[in-house]
């Protein structure tokens, strides 16, 4: 089986990365840090936090989130590339994406990058033209869809104990 190693540390991405890796039949190690480490744990995902060199190193491929603000992601996606490590990130939000790779002052890109809807698929097949950009699954928004379906359904048959959303 292959082993993955997942990178991340703001709440977007670690949200959209847990629940993705719930739905993967991947061996991961995970390095986590900030609010991801929190949504992981809330998402029943299993944690390794392990030392960033070593989680890539025994990796077959590397997935990360992105962070504006923390370097993580693009530590590991520029580690990644030197050791010859496959690379794909998840953009989780329409801004700043070129800010998202910038490490050391340089554009540093992961070999695929993937998104979650159209608009976001367009705007960063429209900034990185020569890398590989896919539309996947966004199982976050799917389970959050259905917790709210579920409430609502509560609701509408007289369930006193609903409290809203």
């Amino acid at each position: 089986m292959i082993k993955i190693a997942v990178i991340s540390h703001d709440a977007g991405g670690a949200e959209i990365l847990s629940h993705w890796l719930k739905r993967q039949d991947y061996i991961f190690s995970t390095v986590l840090q900030g609010p991801a480490v929190k949504v992981f744990k809330n998402n029943n995902v299993q944690e390794s936090n392990n030392d960033l060199f070593e989680a890539i190193n025994d990796a077959k491929f590397v997935i990360t989130g992105t962070s504006w603000q923390s370097n993580l992601e693009k530590e590991a996606i520029y580690i990644a590339k030197k050791m010859g490590k496959y690379t794909i990130s998840f953009l989780d939000h329409w801004v700043n994406y070129e800010e998202r790779f910038i490490y050391k002052n340089k554009l540093i890109l992961p070999d695929e990058i993937w998104v979650t809807d159209k608009f976001a698929f367009d705007l960063a097949k429209n900034i990185f033209k020569k890398t590989t950009i896919k539309r996947k699954n966004n199982y976050y928004l799917n389970n959050l869809k259905k917790i709210i379906e579920k409430k609502i359904i509560k609701n509408k048959t007289g369930n006193q104990n609903y409290k809203g959303l």
